[in-house]
């Protein structure tokens, strides 16, 4: 959006005298702002159908659930940003700002991750013979994506933009190994 334009939604904020109107005005300039900050590079927009349920903390705690903070993902679905937003304590009516605040780019990913550990020779791998043989998306913030194809087509990206260059740490971090080891 043009600066200038930007600038007159502000500029009319500071002007308008009672509070509300002033509160109305300021709301749409962040959701202005809010809109052009979501086209910068690097930003992911994923389009997510639903439905989506909420994750209990039994699933998430299991023994190889990785917990992955990303910060570059916009999750496209006013139905999750609400379920997020609620997960997250945010009471009352929700407005376009807040949904858009949850749609991201910030967002905790947890995926189970599953290691074999190669016998044998185990000098030959930096690992120490821990391979991650696969992994899976179990939640975004807290929700479990319950269409197949929103989690296909997530897994799908981040295999492509996390997963694969994150792979060779959880093997070492797995194996117990410390980077600075000697070996």
């Amino acid at each position: 959006m043009n600066p200038d334009i930007i600038s007159s939604i502000l500029k009319n904020a500071t002007l308008k005298h009672s509070r509300s109107e002033f509160i109305s005005t300021l709301k749409k300039a962040e959701m202005i702002v809010g809109s052009t900050n979501r086209k910068f590079v690097g930003e992911h927009m994923i389009p997510l159908y639903g439905p989506f349920k909420p994750v209990s903390t039994g699933v998430l705690n299991q023994k190889n659930v990785k917990e992955l903070e990303v910060y570059d993902l916009i999750i496209d679905n006013d139905e999750f940003a609400r379920l997020s937003a609620r997960l997250a304590g945010v009471q009352g009516p929700l407005d376009e700002v807040d949904i858009n605040e949850f749609k991201g780019p910030r967002h905790t990913l947890f995926l189970y991750l599953d290691f074999y550990e190669e016998k044998g020779d185990m000098s030959v791998g930096l690992h120490e013979g821990v391979v991650l043989e696969g992994w899976e998306l179990l939640a975004i913030d807290d929700i479990a994506l319950e269409n197949p194809d929103d989690v296909k087509n997530m897994e799908i990206f981040m295999e492509e933009h996390y997963v694969s260059n994150l792979k060779e740490d959880w093997e070492y971090e797995y194996s117990g190994m410390n980077h600075d080891e000697e070996y």
